[in-house]
Parts: structure tokens; sequence; C-alpha cells
């Protein structure tokens, strides 16, 4: 895991991916 991709999963936009998606699903 690259140093870029774990602050990916950090971001808030991470957060709001998967919150939209608990959503949908």
């Amino acid at each position: 895991m690259t140093e870029e991709t774990h602050s990916f999963w950090l971001s808030p936009k991470y957060l709001l991916t998967v919150t939209l998606y608990q959503l949908v699903v």
C-alpha cells in the first residue's frame, strides 16, 4: 500500500463514499 493510498483511506471523501454506499444498499 502506497502512502497516497493510505491517505485516501483516511480522507473524508472515502468516508462519504462509504456512507453513500451503505445508503444505497
